[in-house]
């Protein structure tokens, strides 16, 4: 018996198998130019920016020049390092990506975007919130640090400090004497320099946990119950849920000694447990969605 392709004795059908290969094929390879163009350094998402040469976060400084706690005399509105508080918004960044690992970064606290006074491409720039959204000076790159999950926040204007332009060599936030409380300025890129380099972490995953808290409260997660808070406080309660890039997915209140709450719509990873009690003692805890 001979076996035959039916294909070779249809020229039509041959002609629409090979079109529709060729669609397939060319659909695959869009597909994976997408990804490969949608690809970031960093998910969009809300972030602390956090030093670990200083143990410090990136915030905006509201102390007017002269008042205590000001020591340096550094002007409101300017980024500077900060002791790290949960409560406090304008320690929180939004990064929006705008292709390429640049992004656009705002602070939460004021809904102002991150920039570099006038525009200054050289040493010593001031970085600083209370920029628009359509300002040229608001522009960074961010690359990977020397040092395991950190990274580097360089210049990346559109304007007069584009890449090969007066930005040469690239310029990057650096701690201003590498000290802590001071202020952000920045200098040519310098490659495992500690005072330029920066963990991007989510809200609340920065070593918090309150020591009355953790006597009181456990957690675990199993799928036929969601996240089970136990509690032997005795006032209520607030969890809030979170992913790793600070996006909130629930919170709820409780004054039950166990509570659980379902998580429908959550993928398998990390996510982050904050409770909080009516005296603001704030417990963080990370568990896994599985």
């Amino acid at each position: 018996m001979q076996c035959k392709l039916s294909y070779t004795n249809n020229p039509l059908k041959f002609k629409i198998m090979k079109t529709n290969y060729l669609k397939a094929a060319l659909a695959v390879a869009m597909f994976i130019c997408t990804l490969s163009t949608q690809a970031q350094i960093i998910a969009d998402g809300t972030y602390n920016i956090y030093n670990p040469n200083l143990s410090e976060v990136i915030g905006v400084n509201r102390i007017a020049i002269g008042e205590a706690g000001n020591p340096q005399d550094i002007i409101i509105g300017r980024a500077r390092m900060q002791t790290y508080d949960i409560s406090n918004s304008d320690q929180e960044w939004s990064f929006i990506h705008q292709g390429s690992d640049v992004y656009k970064i705002t602070n939460v606290g004021d809904n102002s975007a991150l920039g570099v006074k006038d525009g200054w491409c050289g040493d010593f720039g001031d970085v600083q919130v209370g920029f628009t959204d359509s300002s040229p000076y608001t522009l960074f790159k961010i690359i990977n640090g020397v040092a395991a999950n950190t990274y580097v926040f360089q210049i990346a204007f559109d304007g007069d400090c584009n890449f090969g332009s007066t930005n040469v060599p690239i310029k990057a936030f650096d701690i201003d004497g590498g000290s802590s409380g001071s202020k952000i300025n920045t200098f040519p890129t310098d490659s495992g320099n500690a005072n330029q380099e920066f963990e991007i972490v989510a809200p609340g995953t920065l070593g918090i946990d309150d020591a009355f808290l953790s006597d009181k409260i456990s957690i675990f997660y199993n799928t036929a119950e969601g996240l089970v808070v136990n509690s032997t406080t005795n006032n209520e309660i607030e969890i809030s849920v979170f992913d790793m890039a600070g996006r909130s997915i629930i919170t709820k209140k409780s004054i039950n000694s166990r509570t659980n709450i379902k998580l429908h719509t959550t993928s398998t990873g990390i996510y982050l447990a904050k409770i909080k009690d009516t005296n603001n003692n704030t417990l963080v805890k990370k568990f896994l969605v599985f």
